[in-house]
């Protein structure tokens, strides 16, 4: 004889699994566009107050999972928790893992140690991933400098 219960148990579980592994997918691309955009603001931010030639320079330090945005005197102005933050790949004459824009023009080109500035990565836990290219006009693009190489 069948067992119905066993057997609905049975096919509930078959068709949650998939919807539950569609979910999480999602939900982690959508951690990866949150910390991507909300990242990007605070660049935009940065830039616009260096542009004022009475704030800047500034300065975008990223640690492990955090943007800290510095003005020139090293005040914490702003920050930013990004926890799926990968990969930062941009050198400064002040150091690695920060972006520094100048004062008057939002420039990075006269604090830069790679000629076209750097980017940094988002990834989640399913592998995908975003990235924003600072230029070294100060420019803020999607995707990664191809042309960047570790020294």
């Amino acid at each position: 004889m069948i067992r119905w219960q066993k057997v609905i148990k049975l096919a509930v579980t078959v068709a949650l699994i998939p919807s539950i592994a569609i979910v999480a997918v999602v939900w982690d691309e959508w951690r990866v566009d949150r910390d991507y955009y909300d990242a990007r603001k605070l660049l935009y931010r940065a830039r616009a107050k260096a542009m004022d030639a009475h704030l800047g320079p500034i300065t975008v330090r990223f640690t492990e999972h955090e943007a800290i945005t510095e003005d020139q005197s090293g005040q914490a102005i702003e920050s930013l928790s990004l926890p799926t933050l990968d990969e930062v790949r941009f050198r400064t004459v002040r150091g690695d893992r920060q972006v520094i824009f100048a004062a008057g023009g939002g420039q990075t080109n006269p604090f830069n140690v790679h000629l076209h500035g750097g980017d940094f990565t988002f990834k989640g836990w399913t592998g995908y991933s975003r990235s924003i290219w600072i230029h070294c006009t100060g420019g803020i693009t999607s995707g990664r400098n191809d042309d960047w190489v570790l020294k």
